[in-house]
């Protein structure tokens, strides 16, 4: 061991490698755990590479236990779980100036880990031990039972598995919300997932508050609905006008027809003539009536209090109805 860890193991490891497998060392570490483990940095053709030792105890022979020693280059896969790890710190980096909480789940191992939480969520003490755990956790959160039932469908680690299977690269959802403090938020949490070289699945969990932009698109559905109320009714009012109008405008067309038919006789186109006039005057005000709205709805009319005469307004829709 002492010519092994002399000749290629770098300097920075050769102490602590040696006082780790010194053979009482072993003996004693090995007598209270079935294994041990130790990583460390050796010198290959003129490369570091970095090995991975496991020591075990076989104990087929009672009489003679051996101890087993494996030795493996995992250089690669060391490389790859760096590589990895900068990812993870490079995108919680990003990802904590927009989201207060982000978790990282290994999906094949079914493990949870709290990269990133400032408490403005979930308190500190929030500590899920598997991915399922941490679904137990969030729906006892959540405030609407459709809600918790679909939250469940989705973010479980089977649901999560089968959704990456199938092509998906990310799941999200929108939830209420209860916070620690017992008020009511609603919460956007998207999944994303990733797959290493060495085959395990991991996935990235982002949520944030997203109170502003719910009361934002809520108040914009309001806006809408009530301007597609004000539509309708305008078309309807627009309908209604059109019927109005069309009624003294045939009174008037009917009148002028007869007073051509009668021109000869002063009495009946005086008594026409007289009708075509109160049922021009009724359509006159009528088209003032829509002008009125308009002004109306652009501020611009005043409240003229004045008194009318009901005998001669009942004269006039006679005159206008009587075709």
């Amino acid at each position: 061991v002492n010519e092994f860890a002399r000749k290629n193991i770098i300097d920075s490891d050769k102490r602590r490698f040696l006082a780790a497998t010194e053979l009482n060392e072993l003996k004693k570490v090995l007598a209270n755990q079935r294994e041990y483990h130790i990583e460390y940095d050796v010198y290959v053709n003129g490369y570091i590479r970095h090995f991975h030792n496991r020591y075990t105890i076989n104990n087929t022979n009672a009489d003679e236990p051996h101890m087993l020693i494996s030795i493996r280059d995992i250089t690669d896969i060391t490389n790859e779980r760096v590589k990895r790890q900068t990812e993870l710190q490079l995108i919680v980096a990003a990802a904590t100036t927009v989201y207060p909480l982000i978790l990282e789940s290994n999906l094949t191992k079914d493990t949870v880990h709290v990269a990133f939480n400032n408490g403005e969520l979930i308190e500190w003490d929030f500590s899920p031990t598997t991915i399922d755990d941490l679904v137990n956790i969030t729906v006892s959160t959540i405030s609407d039972n459709l809600q918790r039932a679909d939250y469940r469908t989705k973010f479980t680690r089977q649901a999560l598995i089968k959704a990456f299977e199938a092509g998906k690269k990310e799941v999200s959802m929108r939830f209420r919300h209860v916070r620690y403090d017992n008020t009511l938020h609603w919460i956007e949490k998207k999944v994303i997932f990733m797959e290493s070289k060495t085959g395990e699945l991991f996935c990235i969990s982002l949520s944030h508050c997203i109170d502003e932009e719910v009361e934002q698109t809520m108040a914009m559905s309001a806006a809408k609905e009530q301007a597609e109320i004000a539509s309708k009714a305008k078309s309807q009012f627009l309908f209604n006008m059109s019927h109005d109008i069309r009624t003294p405008m045939n009174a008037i067309i009917g009148y002028a027809e007869l007073m051509e038919r009668h021109w000869g006789d002063n009495e009946l186109t005086t008594n026409y003539l007289h009708k075509l006039k109160g049922a021009s005057q009724f359509l006159l005000a009528l088209i003032g009536n829509v002008l009125e709205i308009a002004r109306i709805e652009s501020g611009k009319e005043t409240l003229n209090e004045a008194p009318w005469n009901l005998k001669k307004i009942n004269d006039t829709l006679e005159i206008v109805l009587d075709r």
